[in-house]
């Protein structure tokens, strides 16, 4: 299974596979949690190779042209269902991703790069709920941004939360 890795995975970290955090210091023996620069490059590796190997060679197209107002792009959403994740977990996974064009100019139903920066990447967890019927809230449980420097590794705005996110009841009737 290329492309799949230990840590970008739809299951929770043990507090123990986590950089040091002081809120978790009674569960955490620090010298045994992984460096937090170090963590972060893995993840950030990890999530990259996934994004642009592992799910074009195996999602397939859930939804050719998905409206997503107010912008004017089509959203193609793709789901991608892995049956035996790696990690020793039983439990299938399915994921989802959303691509779009969108125009690079400050107008009505388009936005520039500073725009669309803002919506995607600045408070992501919160934004995500006017993308996915499901989410109807989100909350930062921990941060480690005041313990990490902004750039690792070719990557900028680096920030490290630990989001709660709060699902609608699903309906099985």
């Amino acid at each position: 299974m290329s492309g799949l890795g230990p840590l970008v995975r739809l299951r929770p970290l043990a507090t123990k596979q986590l950089p040091a955090h002081p809120d978790l210091a009674s569960a955490q023996a620090t010298n045994d949690c992984p460096n937090l620069e170090s963590f972060i490059s893995d993840v950030l590796r990890e999530a990259s190779t996934f994004m642009t190997s592992y799910l074009p060679e195996n999602a397939s197209v859930k939804s050719e042209s998905k409206k997503s107002p107010p912008a004017q792009a089509d959203v193609k959403v793709l789901v991608c269902n892995i049956a035996r994740p790696p990690g020793g977990s039983d439990n299938a996974e399915t994921w989802f991703a959303r691509t779009s064009l969108h125009h690079n100019k400050r107008e009505q139903g388009t936005a520039d790069w500073e725009e669309f920066e803002s919506g995607l990447l600045d408070d992501h967890s919160q934004h995500e709920k006017d993308y996915t019927p499901d989410v109807y809230d989100a909350h930062e449980v921990l941060t480690w941004s005041n313990s990490i420097v902004d750039s690792i590794e070719g990557w900028d705005k680096v920030n490290m939360s630990s989001e709660l996110v709060f699902l609608s009841p699903i309906d099985v009737g």
